[in-house]
């Protein structure tokens, strides 16, 4: 996981997290997701935590791994990079899983599908109060496309 700083207009009450803060929170949501201990990455989430509803409807965490594991089996989230400014870290991920249930329209194929993404995760008091997620729908339509073929 690559952490790079970035000079970006940000709010100037901000605290900006260090990196080891980054990486310890973010290694936490990934490991817990990928062990299926969901109940660990609401240790990552503050008290008064704001979920931007972008693909999901705004589900939480826990709602959101549900849905995931209905749709892959096994799934395998990893981080790649993290991007900083102020209180805010963008973070650049896979899901990688074998396709297992209905994803926009297309029944499962089994093929192992990866989905790249996108998040932003506001950070406060090293934890994470406001989210937004951005999957690459039209690579993973791409790519169910041409599972479905075989």
């Amino acid at each position: 996981m690559t952490v790079k700083n970035q000079d970006l207009p940000v709010d100037a009450e901000a605290e900006t997290p260090s990196k080891d803060e980054l990486r310890r929170l973010l290694r936490l949501v990934e490991e817990a997701f990928n062990a299926h201990e969901d109940w660990r990455i609401e240790e990552a989430v503050g008290e008064h935590f704001l979920e931007h509803p972008t693909t999901m409807g705004g589900v939480n965490f826990r709602e959101r791994a549900t849905i995931v594991r209905s749709m892959l089996e096994d799934p395998k989230l990893e981080v790649q990079e993290l991007m900083l400014a102020g209180a805010l870290v963008a973070s650049k991920w896979t899901l990688t899983g074998k396709h297992a249930g209905k994803i926009m329209g297309f029944e499962p194929t089994g093929a192992t599908i990866t989905i790249p993404g996108l998040a932003v995760d506001r950070i406060r008091d090293g934890r994470v109060v406001e989210h937004w997620e951005f999957p690459d729908t039209a690579t993973l339509a791409k790519e169910l496309a041409a599972a479905a073929k075989k």
